[in-house]
């Protein structure tokens, strides 16, 4: 949990690779976690910002996959239309093609100078 109320998974360098939100923008508070309800959550992987952003991708389904059962989740989209394999797979072929995009035209995602033009 960070000092901006929403939950990040750090790559070892220590940058973000996508972060946890209450959709509403809620922020989350250690001393409220417990008594806290919440009626939808956000995963958000800002694709420049990332090495290897399909990867990113990929890890961040994975927890939203293992962590959706135990909450009582359904996984949607930003229309609240309910995630299936196949939506899920486009969207992961999206994210894949912003990625090769970026690298033709000489933007590394994740680096130095990709952080500068979408700072």
């Amino acid at each position: 949990l960070q000092a901006d109320g929403t939950f990040h998974q750090f790559a070892p360098d220590g940058a973000t690779l996508y972060t946890l939100s209450v959709t509403d923008g809620t922020p989350f508070q250690h001393h409220t976690l417990e008594k806290m309800q919440v009626t939808s959550l956000t995963l958000l992987l800002d694709i420049p910002r990332v090495h290897e952003p399909a990867k990113c991708f990929d890890d961040m389904i994975l927890l939203a996959l293992d962590i959706a059962p135990a909450l009582r989740l359904t996984l949607v989209d930003d229309q609240r239309v309910i995630l299936s394999q196949g939506a899920i797979s486009h969207i992961r072929d999206s994210v894949e093609a912003v990625e090769q995009r970026m690298l033709a035209g000489g933007l590394v995602p994740g680096s130095a100078q990709t952080l500068r033009l979408f700072s």
